[in-house]
């Protein structure tokens, strides 16, 4: 029977070798084979595996550079300049918010809700002027009375600085009915918000 030093001494050499060979072949693939196989084609640059993670962070960089000017292009809330045409926007009350409130006068003036027509509206929101023309219709010989009580009612709205009055007159129509029809121009007054 063989004893364990003597198997010891029959394999060290052949040990002693193959952990040679073996330690050649991994320093060999260390140096040659890994390099090659750990190198990366990215968009035609090719990167050491070392180098992919300092790339990547580049690119997330990069990546929120683009979004923040995107978000500056599409959310102007903090560009000076949106900021001064919204505040030459809200220096100026709404005409349609203002219309509401004309209608709003002329149902608690006439019975007849379509009493007072508003034809046709011209806005202009570099002056704040407001034209109206239209036609009170449909409340008999007290067209005019009725048109006074409207105007003056415009007049004393926050929001108007002045009324450039029409001509007050009132006209027979073909059917017999009596109508007042009227341009008024409006100038607003200019507020820090855009509320009536």
């Amino acid at each position: 029977m063989f004893s364990f030093s003597s198997i010891l001494e029959r394999s060290a050499l052949p040990l002693f070798l193959f952990l040679c060979a073996l330690f050649l072949l991994l320093l060999l693939s260390f140096a040659f084979a890994l390099p090659a196989m750990s190198r990366l084609d990215i968009a035609g640059t090719i990167l050491e595996a070392g180098d992919v993670r300092s790339r990547v962070k580049d690119l997330h960089g990069e990546v929120r550079k683009l979004e923040a000017a995107r978000d500056a292009l599409l959310l102007p809330m903090r560009d000076p300049l949106y900021l001064a045409l919204r505040k030459d926007k809200e220096a100026f009350p709404s005409p349609l918010l203002f219309l509401e409130q004309l209608g709003d006068i002329s149902r608690r003036i006439a019975e007849d809700e379509d009493a007072i027509h508003v034809d046709t509206l011209e806005y202009d929101a570099e002056e704040g002027v407001l034209v109206l023309e239209g036609m009170v219709h449909r409340v008999g010989p007290s067209s005019m009375t009725i048109l006074a009580q409207f105007l003056d009612a415009v007049t004393k709205l926050p929001s108007v600085a002045s009324v450039t009055l029409p001509a007050f007159t009132r006209q027979q129509d073909p059917d017999g009915s009596f109508s007042s029809p009227f341009s008024v121009t409006l100038t607003f007054r200019a507020t820090s918000s855009s509320t009536l």
